[in-house]
């Protein structure tokens, strides 16, 4: 759940001890708004899901079910448009998929998940489903989420993409709550979708690319970098956070910051003694620590820099560029 999320429920005894915002609505006593609170959305939805799960389909397998749930949020999200508005959309969708024969499901404002093993007894279905909000409009992927580029080629990249988690969310260990995930942050793109984005076009031909890659992307990181024209380097900056995470192996606790080059390194260089290791605490989700940046340029003071999929502007003679940027 989003940080500073504001929760709506009923009064039900499990959601006493909700650690965000609480405001409940008491149907035990007909109450059907409680100021501006109300559940009629989620129940409208959930309406909709059972009376389709009864009526539509003959049987509903747990291992299909969060198809189905699926579905039916995307029918939610879709309600106030059109046919024509849809079905634009849809054929907008299996353009820029590359295929005129694979569809790509948009991501939903309401991503509704199933446990497969309770899905199929009816009358379980609200205590087996959550409704987390991802503010992802439906049917945009990168080639079509964000500005074009610049026109201009710069010496130095910089970036941070966004990557895909497949939905997974950060816990606090086995049982404990969602403490978040990126999904909750910001639109996180698939590897196939980046691989489109034509970073080699503002690439000088003797440049350096600077790409963020959280541990589990490692090997997709290197397929980007190398997917947009840049042969790998080598890790040129290590983040520890001073936090940790849980881990399915080890406690989390540093990022990569990873080195790839096209054609010769820019020069003329600058500083030529910066450390790799970067001890800075982590602070708000996906922001990195502004001292990478600056190293980055203490070792190209007078080379063009730019910064992809930033959130805020660099300041210091970078551009930027990305769905936050305000010099996109």
């Amino acid at each position: 759940m989003a940080e500073g999320a504001t929760v709506i429920t009923d009064e039900r005894y499990g959601y006493r001890d909700i650690p965000h915002p609480h405001h409940t609505v008491k149907h035990s006593v007909s109450q059907c708004v409680n100021g501006m609170a109300h559940t009629n959305g989620v129940e409208s939805y959930w309406a909709v899901l059972k009376r389709g799960c009864h009526g539509a389909f003959q049987h509903i397998s747990p291992k299909h079910s969060q198809c189905y749930v699926n579905e039916f949020a995307i029918r939610h999200n879709l309600r106030p448009q059109d046919t024509a508005t849809i079905t634009g959309e849809t054929v907008v969708r299996m353009v820029v998929s590359g295929s005129p024969t694979q569809h790509r499901q948009p991501k939903c404002y309401l991503r509704a998940v199933a446990d497969p093993d309770r899905v199929s007894e009816g009358k379980h279905m609200r205590s087996t489903v959550t409704l987390p909000v991802i503010d992802t409009p439906p049917g945009r992927i990168a080639a079509g989420l964000f500005p074009p580029l610049p026109t201009d080629a710069y010496d130095i990249i910089y970036a941070d993409p966004p990557w895909d988690y497949k939905g997974q969310l950060q816990h606090n260990g086995p049982g404990g709550r969602d403490s978040g995930g990126a999904e909750r942050h910001y639109p996180t793109i698939k590897l196939d979708d980046l691989k489109r984005l034509r970073v080699g076009d503002v690439a000088a031909s003797d440049s350096l690319l600077f790409m963020w890659a959280t541990n589990p992307h490692l090997d997709q990181a290197i397929e980007l970098g190398k997917a947009w024209g840049f042969a790998w380097g080598t890790v040129a900056f290590v983040w520890d956070k001073q936090r940790v995470n849980p881990g399915f192996y080890t406690m989390s606790q540093c990022e990569l910051c990873l080195v790839f080059k096209r054609g010769r390194i820019p020069r003329p260089r600058g500083a030529r003694n910066i450390r790799q290791l970067v001890s800075e605490e982590r602070r708000a989700h996906s922001t990195k620590p502004d001292e990478v940046r600056s190293r980055i340029h203490a070792m190209f003071p007078d080379k063009t820099k730019i910064e992809l999929f930033a959130r805020t502007d660099a300041g210091n003679g970078w551009a930027v560029w990305g769905l936050d940027a305000d010099g996109s």
